[in-house]
């Protein structure tokens, strides 16, 4: 599992990496993760998200 933590933010459009959720393909040791299927939970106050997302290498 990979945790990217943001901390509270206005809100807004965030689209750079430096500003948004962006996650680069590797995992807490800094290697590169497999290519697959991954689910990604958004969580923002009481609001939670999941979503399936395709690696492809």
């Amino acid at each position: 599992m990979r945790r990217i933590e943001l901390g509270p933010l206005e809100p807004g459009l965030y689209e750079s990496p430096k500003r948004a959720a962006f996650w680069n393909g590797r995992n807490d040791l800094g290697e590169p993760v497999a290519g697959g299927v991954y689910v990604v939970e958004l969580i923002a106050g009481k609001a939670r998200s999941q979503r399936r997302i395709v690696l492809a290498k």
